[in-house]
């Protein structure tokens, strides 16, 4: 990733923040019991990689790390900045459930309907964050 300004940059942040976006829908669907589209468990599939990835470089009994990405890095600092501010409790349990959720493309349902909202509250934060930030590097969306 670049810096803003850079029409790349840019259009990384805003598929970003997209994806992100339909992260957040498709977990908000299965909470409220509805069906969700085949690019809605893409995603949830995409994300359940990264997250995985990203608890895995940032965790402090791990010796060796994998390296991340610029993108992942990205994802990364926005996932535990939200975590915190929402107060999520990123215990084992809830980590191993919300990745079968968002691994499984939303066909399994690890999460509680309480974590689901969490999770769907945390993923809608970050891609709220991406397209605030695209909206204040270009001043527009």
């Amino acid at each position: 990733m670049g810096r803003p300004g850079d029409l790349q940059y840019e259009a990384e942040i805003l598929d970003l923040g997209s994806k992100l976006q339909v992260v957040a829908t498709g977990l908000r669907k299965i909470e409220e019991g509805q069906q969700i589209e085949a690019d809605e468990a893409e995603k949830l599939s995409w994300i359940a990689g990264v997250t995985k990835k990203i608890q895995d470089n940032f965790a402090p009994s791990r010796e060796t790390s994998k390296e991340l990405s610029m993108m992942e890095t990205k994802l990364a600092a926005r996932f535990y900045k939200q975590v915190n501010l929402l107060q999520i409790p990123l215990d084992t349990g809830f980590s191993k459930r919300l990745y079968t959720t968002l691994a499984s493309g939303g066909r399994e349902f690890g999460l509680r309907r309480e974590e689901l909202k969490r999770a769907q509250k945390l993923y809608q934060s970050m891609a709220n964050s991406f397209l605030i930030s695209f909206r204040g590097d270009n001043g527009q969306l």
